[in-house]
């Protein structure tokens, strides 16, 4: 018979500690290990979420490179192509101004659109998904831009 063995629970918070610190822990002084993970993670998520947001915006950004941060890219291939091509498109970056309500799937975006640096569309409201291990734009929060400059893809149909 195998003796079984067990962390302490002075021995979990002590490792769940140190993944912490490694993670980049926020330092949520008196707070239990347990809730410094979940404000790292999420604090992580959301420094993800700005990044990939700002990579797949960014105009200058390859059509192979961005299909990689929205959701269900491959089928966006085509219109990636296409509004890389127009002076929007080329042209467009994004500033993130908040994320909110992260989940281990989603999150809430609050972002402007700029064109050439000036915001054009200000306070759009979005989605982040993760998807593999990626947290990329969510397809309906793409479609929705596109609707609003009166673009329609059938990579779009039934969103």
């Amino acid at each position: 018979m195998k003796k079984k063995t067990s962390m302490t629970l002075s021995a979990k918070r002590s490792v769940a500690a140190l993944a912490v610190s490694v993670l980049g822990a926020v330092g949520v002084l008196g707070a239990s290990s347990l809730s410094a993970s979940a404000a790292t993670s999420t604090a992580a998520s959301v420094k993800a979420i700005k990044a990939d947001w700002v990579v797949f915006f960014n105009g200058k950004t390859p059509v192979k490179t961005a299909d990689k941060y929205i959701q269900n890219g491959a089928k966006y291939l085509s219109i990636l192509t296409t509004q890389q091509k127009t002076a929007f498109g080329s042209s467009a970056s994004v500033k993130v101004l908040s994320v909110t309500d992260v989940t281990k799937s989603t999150a809430k975006v609050t972002y402007n659109i700029l064109l050439n640096g000036t915001v054009a569309l200000p306070n759009q409201k979005g989605v982040a998904v993760l998807q593999s291990g990626v947290w990329k734009v969510a397809d309906t929060s793409f479609c929705s831009l596109l609707s609003l400059e009166g673009t329609k893809t059938k990579a779009c149909n039934g969103l």
